[in-house]
């Protein structure tokens, strides 16, 4: 048997030298050199709500409604001063224009109910033109204000969000909010359901206070968070019912 012969391969001889590894630095787009400068921040500003999106109902800021100046440390300074005259007055002006929009929850009691026991912040309107109504709102306020001092915040709110008993899949939700000022909504619009029952009071449309009562007590079951002001809420009403000598359903 012949022995086979083992060939030993020489390296190749490279005729470059071994190319260097390339080092890699972090592009910065042209458009956001040196013009940023002086400008805060967007991701710590309010406006930026749809980074809430993971922990609730997404919120979008709709386009500025009015056409107002931006405000000056001096303006937000007077409005903060007079800001829950300047929302109550903007907000009876408009449900007294429009009949069809119905006030309803604290506010709507602290008006009918001659001792009431809670101090509302906020107002609850249904109406059936909530965009229309919420965006003539902000406008209304920018316009006490001097200057562009509100916005107007859409959200819609899931079935999960809800209580078990609304038929709808989803609600849209309209707020005014002063974001210079505080977070919390000023005003809060929704739409108008179908079969609601009314009453009017000082030219103004409110939910009836049989419904409003049949809310709060169905709220303290279905809703344990507002289960304390529902509860005071409903007190409220049949006090006042007795001391009129009327009768309210469900007592």
């Amino acid at each position: 048997m012949k022995k086979l012969k083992i060939m030993k391969i020489k390296p190749m001889q490279l005729s470059a030298p071994i190319a260097q590894p390339l080092e890699f630095k972090p592009l910065i787009p042209i458009k956001l050199q040196n013009q940023n400068e002086g400008i805060p921040d967007q991701s710590m500003q309010p406006m930026q709500l749809s980074t809430l999106g993971s922990f609730g109902p997404q919120k979008t800021v709709l386009p500025d409604a009015g056409n107002q100046p931006d405000p000056t440390p001096e303006k937000i300074k007077k409005y903060k001063q007079n800001k829950f005259k300047i929302v109550e007055q903007v907000v009876k002006k408009s449900l007294r224009k429009h009949p069809e929009d119905v006030l309803h929850g604290s506010q709507s009691l602290k008006m009918l109910l001659p001792q009431y026991s809670r101090d509302p912040q906020d107002w609850d309107i249904l109406s059936p033109t909530e965009k229309k109504r919420a965006l003539a709102l902000e406008a209304a306020i920018d316009r006490r204000a001097g200057c562009d001092i509100a916005e107007t915040r859409y959200m819609r709110i899931p079935k999960t969000s809800m209580t078990p008993d609304d038929p709808r899949d989803s609600k849209e939700l309209y707020q005014v909010v002063t974001p210079s000022i505080s977070g919390d909504p000023d005003i809060d619009i929704m739409d108008k359901p179908s079969g609601i029952k009314t009453m009017r009071y000082k030219g103004i449309t409110h939910e009836s206070l049989q419904d409003q009562y049949d809310k709060a007590r169905t709220r303290q079951v279905r809703q344990p968070i507002k289960a304390q002001k529902a509860r005071s809420d409903q007190q409220d009403i049949e006090k006042y019912c007795a001391s009129k000598g009327k009768k309210i359903k469900g007592r």
